[in-house]
């Protein structure tokens, strides 16, 4: 049996997975849960270093043992953080926790860092710009 293929969205040459494994309100044992999400099929997972997830979803990858080639991961930047200089920090900081090396060697992967405003829109936060790596 042939496994199902992902919708994806295509921006400027990147290939995004159209659905992605959440890590917002992950209970116990985070980077077990993403690294079964893995397991299960998903290739774009979703965090952000609000939800203070970064570092376990980082983990919960490389457990996975899935190339890194062959995901996309998207964290997000808060607006207070969107100027120049504090956007590179934090995107910085956001590469640190994760700990996913940028030059895997294997060929190119997605990374999507988005700047959000969490505060005045309740849940659904604008997304204002970002960044393919």
């Amino acid at each position: 049996m042939q496994s199902a293929k992902a919708f994806t969205i295509t921006a400027h040459g990147a290939q995004m997975p159209a659905i992605g494994f959440g890590t917002m309100e992950l209970p116990h044992r985070p980077a077990e849960l993403v690294a079964a999400a893995i397991a299960a099929g998903y290739r774009h997972i979703d965090t952000a270093r609000k939800y203070g997830t970064e570092e376990r979803v980082g983990e919960g990858i490389r457990a996975s043992g899935i190339p890194r080639n062959e995901l996309f991961v998207t964290t997000k930047v808060t607006e207070e953080n969107a100027r120049e200089a504090d956007f590179l920090h934090s995107v910085e900081t956001s590469l640190k926790a994760l700990n996913l090396a940028l030059d895997n060697g294997g060929g190119a992967f997605g990374f999507l860092f988005a700047i959000r405003n969490y505060g005045g829109f309740g849940y659904s936060a604008r997304l204002f710009s970002c960044i393919l790596l």
